[in-house]
């Protein structure tokens, strides 16, 4: 059987006929089958009903592509026909039905897809599921990621997912077929498909009941279309087999039950087994060979590789090294699958590899690599607790990741600098949060914490290296973004004094140094500079009028106008855009409201 792919490789896109728009999402579940809603089919062929009952015919073309398989311009593609049809409920009250399997027709798999791994949902209940869309929003060209979690099953059989109230997004429509991804020690599993979505009461202007959506679950999918889809799934067994589908060997590494809630230090004091100088010998040959692989591979694929070789070996009169190189590989393959999904930000996940990575190489004795990994796990366990809005235990988990790391004589500047960019990254996405909510105060503070830690890797490089310019850069521009937002507070609360100044040319600088390393970054930069330039000036201009000494007319104003305009057409597509086009649009008023302030004054 082709083997179990990542969320990557098993996503499609549905085409609507003639375009290379989407009509919904799907899934790959076999060497040839695909899964997605009967509605979205409909959709893709243009019919007016969306809730047509009428199976497409067998002559019937439907265009899929891989869309974060590849690169956006060249992403591959196949015809498919449909294979199985149940057609889509004709009411509210009708939850049933509405699935479609389709066949590619022509070539099978393009390179890196296969076959989701279907697991059953009831494992998972209460933990966070992705979904992958396309929202009505040409912002958002390329698809966007929703998190919601999962609950129980209500009427009909199907399974309620519910959206966090802190979430900046939900599944909506657009997002009909997706499968409902969930992470457990084997990587991505799929418990179902995502086939209803919440709705906006547009009548009220707002999404008081667009919380919740609706996923069929994988045992009904399966039930349904028995004839294409039995035996594709699996018990929801934690480390049952690896993505690769050919290692047997263990890789579940499972934790004494006194450890299952042990804080990872107390993992790391786990007593080492009783090694032989021979079986020392073979654990660190192992780890020279997994270390010093080609670049061009990842430590996953090295560790996989290996495995996959010593599987095939005979075990018939193993020695004693033999054996325990056989025990260290499932440590091995767990701590890189842990820097694999810690590499997309699959922290939950991430941290559940490096737990058991940290329990075995305690056993092993590996003191060296035991030590890199307690890092990982307790950045990985910061950024989850500061994502779960626990600030102050996110806080205490890096400083001891840091602890860690000042007491190491071997880590690489690489590796520090990986840790930096997730703390970095998880302070900015917390400070976007707490901007969204209208906590400038705390928005303020994660920025200028992140600006620390990059001044922190900034001074650890020569001022001349390409590396302190772009770390450099980087806490230049996260100062600006927190001088903007507190700008911008200030502005709408009239208090001009408290505008940041002299912020837009240390902006600029950022741009500068930024240009070259990451010119995206660079945009933002020059976005920053422009915008802070209007609110320091704006800020001047009212400070004189409070003084009774304000002697300029409406140019002036009509002058910051096009200042603001040409920084929106700078915002390059960041997390954080939507947030700078809100405020680009709040500076907006408020220019407008001032300027009827000041001529009222005259």
């Amino acid at each position: 059987m082709t083997p179990f792919a990542n969320r990557a490789g098993f996503i499609v896109r549905i085409l609507r006929s003639g375009s290379t728009t989407a009509a919904g999402i799907g899934f790959v579940v076999g060497e040839r089958q695909v899964v997605t809603c009967a509605h979205v089919i409909n959709t893709a062929l243009g019919c007016a009903n969306k809730q047509a009952q009428q199976r497409p015919g067998p002559d019937v073309r439907l265009q899929i592509d891989f869309p974060i398989l590849g690169p956006a311009q060249d992403l591959p593609s196949r015809r498919c026909q449909v294979a199985a049809w149940l057609p889509p409920p004709t009411g509210l009250q009708d939850p049933g039905g509405d699935v479609a399997v389709l066949a590619i027709v022509d070539e099978g798999l393009p390179a890196g897809a296969g076959p989701a791994r279907l697991v059953e949902a009831e494992p998972f209940r209460g933990r966070e599921a992705d979904m992958f869309g396309y929202p009505a929003d040409e912002r958002r060209p390329n698809g966007i990621w929703a998190r919601q979690h999962l609950s129980s099953a209500v009427g009909g059989g199907i399974v309620q997912l519910d959206t966090r109230d802190d979430s900046p997004l939900r599944a909506q429509p657009g997002y009909s077929g997706s499968p409902v991804i969930v992470a457990d020690g084997d990587g991505d599993a799929v418990v179902g498909m995502l086939a209803i979505t919440s709705y906006e009461d547009e009548a009220r202007g707002d999404d008081e009941h667009g919380r919740d959506a609706y996923a069929i679950p994988v045992s009904r999918l399966t039930a349904a279309c028995q004839d294409v889809l039995t035996g594709l799934s699996t018990p929801a067994v934690p480390g049952a087999e690896s993505s690769s589908g050919a290692i047997k060997m263990d890789l579940r590494l499972e934790l004494p039950p006194d450890l299952k809630e042990a804080p990872i230090k107390d993992l790391a004091k786990s007593a080492a087994l009783p090694l032989s100088h021979e079986e020392s010998q073979a654990v660190a040959a192992l780890k020279e060979e997994l270390i010093a692989g080609p670049s061009k591979d990842g430590l996953l694929a090295r560790v996989e590789a290996t495995i996959a070789a010593e599987n095939a070996a005979p075990i018939a009169g193993e020695s004693a090294d033999q054996g325990v190189r056989r025990q260290a590989l499932p440590v091995w393959w767990n701590l890189a699958q842990g820097l694999d999904s810690l590499s997309t930000l699959r922290i939950e996940e991430a941290l559940q590899y490096f737990r058991r990575a940290v329990y075995g190489f305690a056993l092993l004795g590996d003191e060296d690599q035991l030590h890199d990994v307690v890092i990982w796990g307790l950045a990985s366990e910061g950024v989850l607790q500061i994502q779960r809005q626990n600030f102050a235990e996110g806080t205490r988990l890096f400083a001891e990741a840091h602890q860690f790391l000042e007491n190491s004589s071997d880590i690489g500047t690489e590796q520090r600098e990986n840790l930096a960019s997730i703390e970095i990254g998880s302070l900015s996405e917390q400070a976007v949060q707490a901007f969204l909510s209208g906590n400038y105060s705390q928005g303020d503070h994660f920025l200028r914490s992140a600006a620390t830690r990059a001044d922190d890797i900034a001074g650890s490089h020569d001022d001349k290296s390409p590396y302190h310019r772009a770390w450099a850069g980087t806490a230049g521009l996260l100062r600006a973004y927190a001088a903007f937002m507190t700008g911008i507070y200030a502005i709408g609360i009239y208090d001009f004094d408290h505008v940041p100044k002299r912020q837009s040319v240390a902006a600029e600088k950022a741009a500068r140094l930024l240009k070259d390393s990451n010119p995206v970054n660079a945009d933002l930069a020059g976005f920053f500079a422009q915008v802070l330039g209007v609110l320091e000036e704006l800020a001047a201009i009212m400070l004189r009028v409070l003084d009774f000494s304000f002697d300029s007319g409406k140019g002036e104003f009509d002058g910051l106008r096009r200042r603001v305009e040409r920084a929106r057409q700078v915002i390059p597509a960041v997390p954080a855009a939507t947030t700078l086009a809100v405020e680009c649009d709040h500076l907006d008023q408020w220019l407008d409201n001032l300027e009827r302030l000041v001529n009222h004054n005259k």
